[in-house]
């Protein structure tokens, strides 16, 4: 009897826990319009991101106003890499990683390649993602460091902050 019980125990906990990531997913699915961001002073396009989830998967869209290119990031849940093909690089890829996923905060990072004028640069990407009232502000802080010691930005952060616009259901 005992036996019986602690496989149903043990059976139970084994199938909740390959759920565990998507019960994080509803607070992050959605769509989400940004800010308008400035540069010295001049406004620049505005953003609305769409992160999605699947089984396996976190896909994060982002449009930009007056602009068709909709650059597509897919992080891997269960954190392992995932490569995403750069789109003047010759055949590049930076390295996408979720390395954080909890009910109100993400961490991923981007690892790309140098590139056009730095082919032997690189720079090192690490963003964090906290929702906040009640869920429907995301906040996004970026942190970009160069992989090249002879490049001249070094280290520096910017930060983004995006209001939920449309829900996923469920959320």
């Amino acid at each position: 009897m005992r036996r019986a019980a602690f496989l149903i125990t043990l059976l139970q906990f084994l199938l909740s826990s390959g759920n565990l990531a998507q019960d994080k997913v509803p607070s992050f699915a959605g769509k989400w319009q940004g800010d308008v961001i400035t540069r010295k002073g001049d406004p620049v396009l505005r953003q609305t991101w769409e992160i999605t989830f699947s089984e396996k998967t976190m896909t994060l869209r982002i449009f930009a106003e007056h602009s068709e290119n909709v650059p597509t990031f897919v992080y891997n849940l269960d954190g392992t890499d995932s490569p995403k093909e750069l789109v003047d690089c010759h055949g590049r890829q930076d390295i996408l990683r979720l390395k954080k996923l909890e009910s109100k905060e993400i961490e991923v990072t981007q690892v790309g390649p140098g590139c056009a004028s730095s082919p032997s640069g690189g720079m090192f990407i690490t963003e964090i993602w906290k929702l906040s009232n009640e869920r429907n502000t995301l906040t996004v802080v970026r942190k970009f460091r160069s992989a090249d010691p002879k490049t001249p930005i070094r280290d520096f952060e910017n930060k983004l902050s995006l209001q939920r616009v449309q829900p996923t259901p469920g959320s």
